[in-house]
């Protein structure tokens, strides 16, 4: 799948300040960035010189591919703007400048904020327009609490995404017009909508208003509490049919009447608007039959909207055996087994066969994000087992996730190995550590004794092995000294010069290897290389703890 970044800005800016804003360079020195960072780092290349001309060329966004765009529109005194990066090509070249204009803002009296989701890596950036100017990264429970807000616009643009995968000719402003108005034809051509409303226009407006409260709906209109602000605007939604209410009306008559509701909130699950599909799915947290702990427990191969709706529902279901049936999922061999994904490395597989393993990930991972969800403490001896020996690498990432949600003494056990794990280091790499002393070569020279055990002479041959064979963390850092990554461009380009550094035992949690420095014997390198060698060379090192440079030799270490 390719990478996704969702933008979504909101910015309070006058007549004056927009025009203003449009005539800025597009400078964004003027501002700090995340340092370290694959994005939002402050490394992107200009593609304009002017705001002005930035606007002009959004629609060559589109262009890329098809599937990424970005839309600015103004509404009165509020600038916004909302798009989709798919590829690395979009991302790496408009997701800064972007970032930048809604950053200039500020400069001209905007106020607001621009949110940034990363997908499928589970990550965003917080930018603050005006004050401070700060960026943020968020990541993990942040990271919900930070887009709750814009979840039926991100619903809306994965929607579209998943539409435009099945057909590549859908018109986008059309799919739009369509989602932003609900999608919901005329009310007498729906009659199970009607039903709905009319059960609920016989709720006294005050109850109905105190049950609106308790529904948490994920769509762009917010909840039915906040888009009408009392028990008389509600009261008056219903006598208008008012869509709003409509594509929510079934959650509320599921929250009032579970019983009676159930039947109807099936029947919508086939509605022709995927709003009343997603809002029929969410009801179903309120259902206690058999058939709708089914439903809710149907694992998926891809997670779409109605994914998205389906995990909201488990997340509130008040049916009595579904922590119990989640944790059975747990010891099922087809998800959990190691047999399910021999395929991975075995190089023999065949496509068809790694997309199999995939699609069984992708069911794995839906069960252990419903556990977190749910928080279900029964589950914290199991999610400890598949942590410590998964049968799939990949998946201690959402197993850490929900241990750490979960907490208790099964987990508090491995505390450490959790940390470590989340900063790259202990479970976060591959184990082997024989064949990881082998690359080092440190297999006879230096005996483990539980500590650390120092290497050199590490060529970027090998080092590209640590890196591909996930050895060594790309992002790794010995204090100040430039990360693995940055020692690995370095390399590449001047593969005369070896790096040198120590691995940690297999032994302890922190299980890792950190890079010190570098070396380069100069008759290694053809003479007219070496003044630029050293060039380089400085540039990069010239602050380390050990910087000497003769005409023999460079040397470079960090403490």
């Amino acid at each position: 799948m390719d990478p996704q970044l969702f933008l979504i800005a909101n910015i309070a800016l006058d007549e004056s300040g927009y025009r203003a804003w449009r005539g800025l360079e597009l400078d964004r020195s003027a501002f700090a960035w995340l340092e370290g960072e694959p994005i939002f780092n402050g490394d992107a290349a200009p593609i304009a010189s002017r705001v002005e001309e930035l606007v002009g060329r959004l629609g060559e966004v589109e262009g890329i591919d098809g599937n990424s765009f970005v839309e600015l529109q103004r509404d009165g005194v509020v600038l916004t703007l909302v798009g989709a990066l798919v590829g690395e090509e979009a991302i790496v070249r408009w997701h800064e400048p972007l970032a930048t204009a809604c950053r200039l803002c500020g400069q001209v009296g905007g106020r607001g904020e621009l949110c940034a989701l990363m997908a499928p890596l589970g990550f965003g950036v917080q930018v603050t327009i005006g004050g401070d100017h700060e960026i943020e990264l968020v990541e993990h429970d942040e990271l919900a609490e930070l887009f709750r807000p814009h979840t039926g616009t991100i619903s809306m643009i994965s929607s579209w995404l998943l539409a435009r995968a099945n057909d590549p000719n859908i018109d986008r402003d059309a799919f739009f017009r369509y989602a932003r108005s609900l999608g919901l034809g005329r009310i007498d051509e729906a009659p199970l909508q009607q039903q709905v409303l009319a059960r609920l226009a016989e709720v006294d407006s005050d109850d109905l208003f105190a049950a609106a409260t308790q529904v948490v709906a994920l769509h762009h209109a917010g909840t039915v509490a906040e888009t009408f602000g009392s028990a008389q605007q509600l009261e008056g939604a219903l006598s208008r049919a008012d869509r709003r209410l409509r594509v929510q009306g079934i959650e509320l008559l599921a929250s009032l009447f579970p019983v009676e509701s159930e039947p109807i909130a099936f029947q919508l699950l086939e509605d022709p608007s995927s709003f009343v599909r997603e809002a029929a799915m969410r009801s179903m947290a309120y259902f206690r039959s058999e058939r709708a702990l089914r439903l809710l427990l149907e694992l998926r191969d891809t997670l779409d909207a109605m994914g998205l709706a389906q995990e909201e529902a488990v997340a509130r279901s008040a049916h009595p055996q579904i922590d119990q049936r989640l944790v059975a999922l747990l010891e099922d061999p087809e998800l959990f087994g190691p047999e399910s994904y021999a395929a991975i490395d075995d190089p023999s597989a065949v496509e068809a066969e790694l997309e199999a393993c995939d699609a069984t990930y992708r069911r794995a991972y839906q069960v252990i994000v419903f556990i977190q969800r749910r928080a279900i403490h029964s589950a914290a001896p199991r999610l400890v087992e598949l942590f410590l020996e998964p049968p799939v690498r990949a998946m201690r990432d959402p197993l850490a996730l929900a241990l750490e949600t979960i907490g208790g003494p099964d987990v508090e056990a491995i505390a450490t190995k959790i940390h470590h794990f989340r900063f790259g280091m202990g479970l976060a790499l591959n184990q082997d550590d024989t064949r990881r002393r082998e690359i080092l070569g440190i297999v006879e020279r230096e005996r483990d004794d539980g500590g650390i055990m120092h290497f050199e002479d590490l060529t970027f041959d090998e080092l590209t092995q640590l890196l591909e064979e996930q050895f060594i963390d790309p992002e790794a850092r010995q204090n100040e000294a430039p990360s693995t990554l940055e020692f690995y461009e370095f390399m590449e380009q001047w593969p005369e010069v070896t790096a040198h550094g120590y691995a940690v035992s297999i032994d302890r949690d922190d299980y890792r290897i950190h890079l010190e420095g570098l070396y380069c014997d100069l008759d290694e390198v053809d003479e007219e290389r070496r003044d630029e060698l050293k060039e380089a060379f400085e540039e990069l090192c010239g602050e380390a703890t050990q910087y000497e440079v003769d005409e023999q030799s460079l040397y470079a270490w960090w403490t």
